[in-house]
C-alpha cells in the first residue's frame, strides 16, 4: 500500500492530522481518484485552494499537478501555482490529461452562462483522451427553472440531477455519473470529450 492509499485508512476515533491529509481523503472519496490516476499525466487542480494536492506530490518526477485558483493568497504554499479566473484559463488547447474540480459542481458558478464558460474552457484545455472529475453532486439548483412544490425532495433532487446532466452534455461532453453512496448528492462526474461523430 503506497502513501496515498494509506491516507484516510485510520480508525473513526483517530482525527485527521491536517488540512493537506483532509484534502487527500476528499480526492479519494469524492472524486474516486487513486495515485495511479495522476502518474505520468499533467493534471489541472481547478479551484485548488491551498494547493494541497500539488504539495502532497511535490518532488515526484512522474506526477505533474498545476494548481489554479482565483485567490492568490491561498496558493502561496505551492510552487508554480497559477492565479486565474476559470472562465478564461491561461493555458494552451489540449494541455491536460486530467482536470480535478474538488469544490463540486455547485462551486463552479450559479450563473448558467458562467458555468458554461468554465466547462467550455475545461473542455478546451483537455486532451482528446483526457478526463475531468467533478464532485460532489449536481450543479447549483438556482441555475434552473424551479420544478414547483408538488415534487417530493427526492424528485426535486432527481430533477436537478437531470438538468445538470443535460447542461454538461450540451457543452460536448460524454457524462458518466459515478455513485459513491446512497444519497442523490453522493456521486461525481467523469467527463470526456465527445468524439466528432457524436456531436
Amino acid at each position: 500500500m503506497n502513501k496515498f492509499e494509506q491516507v484516510g485508512n485510520i480508525s473513526e476515533t483517530e482525527p485527521v492530522k491536517n488540512e493537506l491529509e483532509e484534502d487527500i481523503i476528499r480526492v479519494k472519496e469524492i472524486l474516486g481518484l487513486s495515485e495511479e490516476d495522476f502518474r505520468n499525466k499533467t493534471t489541472l487542480d481547478l479551484g485548488a485552494g491551498s494547493a494541497n494536492l500539488a504539495r502532497y506530490f511535490e518532488g515526484r518526477d512522474d506526477i505533474n499537478i498545476i494548481s489554479l485558483d482565483l485567490e492568490s493568497e491561498r496558493l502561496k504554499l505551492a510552487d508554480g501555482a497559477v492565479q486565474a479566473d476559470a472562465k478564461k484559463l491561461p493555458f494552451r488547447d489540449e494541455s491536460f490529461d486530467l482536470i480535478a474540480e474538488l469544490g463540486g459542481p455547485a462551486g463552479l458558478e450559479e450563473n448558467p452562462n458562467d458555468t458554461k464558460s468554465i466547462l467550455s474552457e475545461m473542455k478546451r484545455v483537455l486532451r482528446p483522451d483526457g478526463e475531468i472529475r467533478i464532485g460532489r453532486g449536481y450543479l447549483s439548483p438556482t441555475m434552473f427553472e424551479d420544478p414547483g412544490e408538488d415534487l417530493s425532495l427526492e424528485e426535486r433532487k432527481q430533477y436537478f440531477r437531470e438538468q445538470s446532466r443535460r447542461l454538461i452534455e450540451s457543452i460536448g461532453f460524454d457524462v458518466e455519473e459515478i455513485d459513491t453512496g446512497d444519497d442523490l448528492y453522493d456521486f461525481y462526474y467523469r467527463l470526456r470529450k465527445q468524439q466528432e461523430s457524436e456531436q
